[in-house]
């Protein structure tokens, strides 16, 4: 087996490693179906006996392939898991998780505070308010309250754009932390059905 270094960034491993994870699969899949669900209605000579064991053979040949794929996935995976936490990237992207479910969260609220609904203070006016269309609750009266206006709800928009504009921030720190360029060995063979 031909070996040769590769260098690529983070991000371009990322992307082998699910090419080849992807080949692991078909190939996985093809040969298991041949090696365990091969069946014939009936012998028909020593030219079927030839066919079945050159399938078998092919099927063999798929195996051993794929796990050598896996292998040298498992290789990817764990090098960049040890240069991730080199450099940084594993912190980085667990802030960058906590900034989007952040935004994410304080987004809807703030988008949540619309005109539709009434505010705490408005509340004693409504005379007549509308019935629920929802099947479970059809015909009572609901009325939709925002809990949040005026200081607390700019402020609630405040932090919201703050936390997106963060989020923003890490996800290109992240981009940049991902474009570390990477050497590892991979045999040529398999390297080549990855694009590399």
């Amino acid at each position: 087996m031909t070996m040769q270094t590769y260098t690529g960034t983070f991000t371009r491993w990322h992307k082998v490693a699910e090419r080849l994870t992807k080949d692991f699969n078909e190939l996985t899949k093809s040969a298991r179906q041949g090696l365990t669900e091969t069946s014939v209605t009936e012998y028909l000579g020593e030219s079927q006996e030839t066919r079945l064991a050159l399938y078998r053979d092919d099927c063999l040949d798929k195996l051993e392939r794929a796990l050598l794929i896996q292998d040298v996935v498992t290789n990817i995976r764990q090098a960049l898991g040890e240069a991730n936490e080199r450099k940084g990237v594993s912190r980085s992207l667990a802030e960058y998780d906590k900034l989007q479910k952040r935004a994410n969260l304080l987004t809807a609220i703030a988008g949540a505070q619309d005109a539709q609904r009434v505010e705490i203070a408005e509340l004693k006016n409504v005379k007549y308010p509308s019935r629920s269309e929802e099947w479970h609750n059809r015909g009572q009266s609901k009325i939709s309250v925002a809990l949040l206006a005026g200081e607390q709800l700019a402020a609630m928009k405040a932090r919201a754009e703050a936390a997106t504009a963060d989020m923003y921030a890490q996800a290109d720190q992240l981009a940049e932390l991902n474009k570390t360029p990477l050497s590892l060995d991979l045999p040529t063979d398999i390297a080549r059905i990855a694009g590399l």
